[in-house]
């Protein structure tokens, strides 16, 4: 309990910005988190400081699709930059892989294998 409220957003830059090797960030969220709302970690991920921050914060959002070669079912939507990596998944809380996990292990699999395609 003696985190909560803790910023972690300069430990998260100080791993972007490590230069050899490079680390891969996935940070998700649920888009119906009422715990750890989406407003508010969009808040944090803008306010990372780290060396590609600039060009993060301009790459585009991106759909997500359950089936890319015929979109219905969207995921949710992804951001990513180099190795920064921020996804909010549709209809989860605070426990992604418990409400959507299929849509979970599509993500951690994208992420892992950087396989980015809408």
């Amino acid at each position: 309990m003696a985190d909560i409220g803790t910023s972690y957003a300069d430990s998260v830059g100080y791993i972007l910005n490590s230069t050899t090797p490079k680390v891969k960030v996935l940070i998700m969220n649920g888009a119906d988190d009422f715990i750890v709302n989406t407003g508010g970690v969009e808040r944090y991920v803008r306010n990372v400081n780290w060396v590609g921050a600039g060009a993060w914060l301009a790459a585009p959002k991106e759909t997500w699709y359950q089936y890319p070669d015929a979109p219905g079912y969207v995921w949710g939507t992804w951001k990513r930059y180099d190795q920064f990596t921020y996804a909010v998944v549709n209809k989860a809380g605070h426990e992604i892989p418990l409400y959507v996990p299929d849509g979970a292990h599509n993500l951690v699999d994208r992420f892992i294998n950087d396989e980015w395609s809408t």
